[in-house]
């Protein structure tokens, strides 16, 4: 009797959850390759002409902005080590709640054709993660999500056989004929994702449930980081999603702070000799977070040459007034928890 009603369990939740389980599944596999069909679709706003000259720097930049365009409140400003890369600006702008990207192109300061695209996979975002409708649909996808986990756990149980053999859970059995043979090609292929779903559950739910969240830190023993203001997104290159901050409320701290822009064409000078003095060749992006109030440190992060994946940003405070690093924090040097998490 308890298999059979786990049997009916599974079977109903499969029909129903297993809908927008699936509609999560397509749209996060399209949202994955973002950074990849943006570049296709943008390839003018991706990649310049190289020039027989340096790129411009981040001072630099600023500086022509803000002669063009006094009243524009930049965030942040990236520079790319590949010559034939564009530097993108962030700017604040309204409705955007990290802010703008513009790309540039990075000899000139000329400001490159609008990234196509970023509206679509804005909208394929929300349906994977709240299906267009809010707060509702949040609930929705993160009661699918657990019961995945369902899925999995009771999939395992209802097809444990009583002869155990690496044949029998994982190889699928031509042999066998209609509705023997669609019952055992689900078991098997289910068998062997049974990892993947897993973990594909467990990581989405911490974007659905804060006390499944506070766990998996709990569980890994991290230290859960706190909200910080700051400009830089977690991917870069034109992207306007990140893990941090709200841009878009930088520019404001700057004015109440007392920020002239001389004082932070100054220090974007300083920072970006420092750094260009101590990490060389040693990165792919660099991105530099306008300073938020005059204490003489600038933060910034950057990508290694060859990064382990998109997130993986190493972070540092430059102190430009006595032109040192106080901290860096290098990805590769974090431990494995800290990884996963």
């Amino acid at each position: 009797m308890f298999k059979k009603t786990f049997f009916q369990i599974h079977w109903f939740l499969g029909i129903t959850a297993g809908l927008i389980l699936s509609i999560m599944g397509v749209t996060g596999a399209i949202y994955s390759y973002e950074p990849q069909i943006l570049k296709w679709m943008n390839s003018d706003s991706y990649t310049v002409q190289v020039q027989e000259r340096d790129k411009l720097s981040p001072a630099q930049l600023y500086q022509h902005f803000q002669n063009q365009n006094p009243e524009m409140k930049i965030n942040s400003i990236t520079v790319a080590q590949d010559p034939s890369a564009s530097s993108t600006v962030n700017i604040v702008k309204e409705g955007a709640r990290r802010g703008y990207n513009m790309m540039v192109n990075p000899y000139t300061a000329e400001v490159l054709p609008e990234i196509k695209g970023r509206e679509f996979f804005q909208f394929v975002q929300q349906l994977h993660r709240n299906l267009t409708v809010g707060p509702v649909g949040k609930q929705i996808t993160g009661a699918c999500t657990l019961m995945l986990i369902f899925f999995v756990l009771s999939g395992l149980y209802l097809r444990w056989p009583k002869r155990h053999s690496i044949k029998q859970w994982l190889a699928v059995k031509p042999q066998l004929k209609g509705r023997n043979f669609i019952w055992d090609l689900h078991a098997v292929v289910g068998t062997w994702v049974v990892i993947f779903y897993l973990i594909l559950a467990c990581t989405g739910l911490t974007w659905s449930y804060g006390w499944w969240r506070d766990g998996m830190y709990k569980v890994l023993g991290v230290e859960r980081p706190q909200p910080e203001m700051q400009a830089n997104g977690g991917r870069g290159e034109g992207s306007e999603r990140g893990p941090r901050g709200e841009r878009g409320q930088r520019g404001e701290g700057r004015e109440e702070a007392g920020m002239s822009p001389e004082s932070i064409s100054r220090a974007l000078d300083q920072s970006w000799a420092g750094f260009s003095t101590q990490f060389a060749g040693k990165y792919s992006t660099v991105t530099f977070n306008l300073p938020k109030k005059p204490d003489g440190e600038m933060q910034l992060s950057f990508v290694d040459p060859v990064a382990q994946h998109e997130r993986a940003r190493n972070n540092a405070t430059y102190n430009y007034r006595s032109a040192e690093f106080t901290e860096v924090q290098l990805y590769e040097d974090k431990k494995l928890n800290e990884k996963i998490m």
